[in-house]
């Protein structure tokens, strides 16, 4: 099986596949995803949060993560619905609360299509990884960076901690500077 565009081909579709729309609210929207193994399995766990506009410029306020759908993959079979609003852990969070706004500092001077193509290289730089990880190659250092240096670019610094608290080794692999 070509793993070669396994995370970018699930975020194409990933508002029609049934077991999203089924639980996910309208207003929610996928956040960047995490890798993790669990039960020697890779997962893929998506986030969903939602934004809302405000009218100003670099004003949209940016909610906290509220659900986790986790996939295994390749399958892509879900495995896990999570409702972060029930969890223990996530008691003091208020959902209903701004955790901060869209666009931050390190994505300002790209514009729509500018912040497009840098998503588009972080979900290729997931498939890059998940192939080395399905396969069970080494990935390509230069290319592990790349990414590396494009997710922290790209994910929103006021839901760190959420990523921190889904999965402390991906956090600490890819996201902590």
């Amino acid at each position: 099986m070509d793993y070669k565009s396994l995370i970018t081909e699930l975020y194409a579709g990933i508002k029609k596949r049934p077991e999203v729309k089924a639980v996910i609210p309208m207003g929610y929207v996928p956040g960047y995803p995490v890798l993790t193994i669990r039960n020697e399995q890779l997962i893929v766990a998506v986030p969903f949060l939602r934004y809302k506009q405000t009218g100003e410029i670099d004003r949209t306020i940016v909610f906290p993560i509220r659900y986790v759908m986790e996939f295994v993959v390749p399958e892509l079979t879900l495995v896990c619905f999570r409702d972060l609003s029930v969890e223990e852990a996530f008691a003091d969070t208020d959902f209903d609360k701004g955790t901060g706004f869209f666009r931050h500092d390190a994505v300002k001077d790209l514009d729509r299509n500018g912040y497009a193509a840098l998503r588009a290289r972080v979900l290729a730089g997931f498939d890059i990884i998940v192939k080395s990880l399905v396969e069970d190659t080494v990935c390509d250092a230069s290319k592990e960076n790349a990414f590396k240096n494009d997710l922290q670019r790209a994910v929103e610094p006021s839901l760190l901690g959420y990523y921190k608290a889904l999965d402390g080794d991906f956090y600490s692999k890819y996201l902590k500077k």
